[in-house]
């Protein structure tokens, strides 16, 4: 499969499922698709970079900061990456998923906020948000 098939196969899937995002073209078969949270806050960005579908955070003019491959979750086949990145962004949009911020680390997601804590470095703050309260 080319990098211009990967794009033309997942991006309608998810600009079906989530209208709210924005296609950012970076090359013919390259995509980006953004949302900014409604505080603005934070971006979330889904590229298809090297055939391989990532979601991440950036600040409002950055490049990710945080970002996963939906391949670490697990997600091989085309089709069990589209599954993938459809639930993780349903449970972002949702409020399903707790986003931290951390002044060290930036923002990334987590389900075990304790853990986050345990590792907090003296100087560093770290608050806790969910997508519609940034």
């Amino acid at each position: 499969m080319t990098q211009k098939e990967f794009t033309d196969y997942v991006i309608p899937r998810l600009l079906d499922s989530f209208p709210q995002l924005i296609s950012i073209g970076i090359s013919t078969s390259e995509i980006v698709l953004s949302t900014q949270s409604k505080q603005g806050r934070l971006v979330l960005q889904i590229t298809t970079q090297a055939k391989e579908l990532t979601i991440g955070f950036a600040t409002t003019a950055g490049p990710f900061g945080w970002h996963v491959h939906m391949s670490q979750l697990g997600a091989i086949t085309l089709d069990k990456k589209t599954q993938a990145a459809t639930q993780l962004l349903r449970g972002i949009f949702t409020d399903n998923e707790l986003i931290v911020y951390s002044t060290t680390l930036g923002y990334f997601l987590t389900d075990d906020l304790a853990n986050v804590y345990q590792y907090q470095q003296p100087d560093e703050s770290i608050d806790a948000f969910y997508w519609s309260e940034l």
